[in-house]
C-alpha cells in the first residue's frame, strides 16, 4: 500500500482519536519518562513511571518496519506483492492470532486487503469503486485463502493481508510484555485509537478515560473509570473521503465490501488484550448496536463496551454501569 499524503481531516482524526481513548488523566505530581511520536499513520505518545518511554517507542517503529501497510518494504507489503514470503516471529504471529480472531468471531477480516486498497480511504486518491470491481475485491476475502506453517506465509486466490483491524493493538500487547520485562511501575501508552493503561497510578487511584464526541471532535461524550487493560475504538468519524455530497468513512463491511452502515457512530472496547480489543472494536461496528449487544452476553469473553449510535445516543454494557460519566443521557444495555 502506498503511503498516504496526510490529508487535513484524517490528520485532525488521528489527533482526535488520542483524545478518544487516551485523554487518559493522570493528575499526578511525579513526572513520567516520556516520547511522542508517528508510526502505521497514528500519532502515539508513551508515558511510563519506572521505565523507559524510548524503549516503547523503540518496539512499536520496529513492529512498524515488519509489518505496516504504510512502510515499503515491510514484510506485509513484499507478502502482499509476492503472494508467499518467510516471516518474522512477530509477523507470523500476528497472522496467526488474526485469523483465530476472525475464525472466532467475524467482523474484521485481515483478508480483506484487496477491498482495502481498493477503496484506499486512508491514500491519496481514494474513490468510490464500481460494484463489478467491489465484488471481484470481494472474490479473494476468506481467512481459508492465508496458508501459514511455521515463519512461512503463502497468499492464495489474490488474497491480500490487512492488519488495520489489529496491528496497532497487537503492538499495545508487545508494548506491554516490555514494560512487564522491565518491571515498570505504570504507564500509559496512546496509539492512534488504542491506549494501553499499564500499572497501578502512584496515586493508587484508577485511570479516566475519557471519549471523543464521534460528532465533535473536539469534545468528549463521556468518561469512565478503569483499573488498567487496554481500550480501542473504531469510529467511522476517524477516516474518510467525501464524494458527491456522501462521506464514505474507512470501517469495510467484509462482507459487502462497501464502508459499514449498522447504524453505530463509534465503539470503544475495554479488555485485557489489545489484539482483542482492537478487533473487537471493529467487528462490534460492522456488527451494530444489537447484534453487538448479544455478542456481548454470548461470547463468553471478558470485555465492556461504549456504543454511540447515528442518533447520538450513548450505550454501555452493563460492567461501566458504575464506573461511567456523562454529560448527556445514556442507556445501559441488558
Amino acid at each position: 500500500m502506498k503511503k498516504p499524503e496526510r490529508r487535513l481531516f484524517v490528520s485532525v482524526a488521528c489527533a482526535a482519536a488520542l483524545m478518544v481513548c487516551g485523554a487518559v488523566m493522570m493528575h499526578l505530581d511525579k513526572k513520567p519518562d516520556e516520547a511522542t511520536f508517528f508510526a502505521m499513520d497514528c500519532p502515539c505518545t508513551a508515558a511510563v513511571y519506572g521505565g523507559d518511554a524510548e524503549a516503547v517507542k523503540d518496539r512499536i517503529k520496529a513492529l512498524e518496519k515488519l509489518y505496516s501497510p504504510y512502510e515499503e518494504g515491510s514484510e506485509l507489503s513484499r507478502l502482499n506483492e509476492s503472494g508467499r514470503l518467510e516471516l518474522s516471529e512477530e509477523t507470523a504471529r500476528l497472522i496467526e492470532k488474526s485469523i483465530e480472531l476472525t475464525k472466532k468471531y467475524g467482523g474484521a477480516d485481515i483478508s480483506a486487503g484487496a477491498v482495502t486498497e481498493l477503496w484506499n480511504v486512508t491514500g491519496d486518491e481514494p474513490r468510490v469503486p464500481e460494484q463489478s470491481e467491489i465484488q471481484t475485491a470481494l472474490s479473494a476475502v476468506g481467512y481459508g485463502n492465508i496458508k501459514l506453517s511455521g515463519s512461512e506465509c503463502v497468499l492464495e486466490n489474490g488474497t491480500q493481508i490487512d492488519v488495520g483491524c489489529d496491528g496497532k493493538g497487537f503492538a499495545l500487547d508487545e508494548a506491554k510484555k516490555l514494560l512487564d520485562s522491565e518491571k515498570a511501575d505504570c504507564a500509559v501508552v496512546s496509539f492512534g485509537s488504542s491506549t494501553l493503561l499499564y500499572g497501578q497510578k502512584p496515586d493508587k487511584t484508577d485511570f479516566k478515560v475519557a471519549v471523543t464526541d464521534p460528532f465533535d471532535n473536539d469534545n468528549t461524550c463521556l468518561s469512565f473509570t478503569s483499573g488498567g487493560g487496554f481500550v480501542s475504538t473504531s469510529g467511522g468519524y476517524e477516516r474518510y473521503f467525501e464524494k458527491n455530497g456522501k462521506t464514505y468513512h474507512h470501517i469495510l463491511d467484509p462482507y459487502t465490501g462497501c464502508p459499514a452502515e449498522s447504524g453505530v457512530k463509534s465503539v470503544s472496547v475495554i479488555a485485557q488484550d489489545d489484539t482483542l480489543a482492537d478487533a473487537l472494536s471493529t467487528a462490534l461496528f460492522v456488527m451494530g448496536l444489537d447484534a453487538g449487544a448479544e455478542f456481548q452476553k454470548s461470547s463468553g469473553l471478558a470485555f465492556e463496551a461504549v456504543f454511540v449510535t447515528d442518533d447520538n445516543t450513548v450505550w454501555i454494557t452493563p460492567g461501566l454501569a458504575g464506573r461511567y460519566r456523562s454529560n448527556r443521557p445514556y442507556q445501559i444495555l441488558e
